[in-house]
């Protein structure tokens, strides 16, 4: 039997965040689940791994939507043709994520 690649959340916690903007400012509130439990973390710790996930968000989905797919430079106005384009870049960095993870399957074999 194969073990479940699904870790169990053993943590949830609310994070505020207050945000200074130039003409305005907030408060963003964010809900996480962790698989690390409070007994082996702190709050650095968490705070750590949120901006590691979403800097790897930013580093690799984002990165590849806004350079090779030109996303940022796109100037479509209509919405149907904007909901599309968005669409067919999702569609190509899933099947992007997917020959990687293949890739490094098959070459841990």
């Amino acid at each position: 039997m194969t073990p479940s690649p699904i870790r169990k959340v053993l943590s949830t916690f609310r994070r505020h965040r207050v945000r200074a903007l130039l003409m305005a400012s907030g408060v963003a509130v964010g809900y996480y689940a962790t698989s690390v439990s409070l007994s082996e973390s702190d709050e650095g710790r968490l705070e750590q791994i949120i901006r590691g996930h979403w800097s790897a968000i930013e580093n690799g989905t984002h990165y590849r939507r806004d350079v090779p797919l030109g996303e940022d430079a796109c100037r479509t106005a209509d919405r149907q043709g904007a909901a599309v384009l968005a669409t067919l870049r999702n569609l190509t960095n899933g099947l992007y994520e997917l020959e990687r993870s293949e890739a490094i399957r098959r070459s841990t074999r």
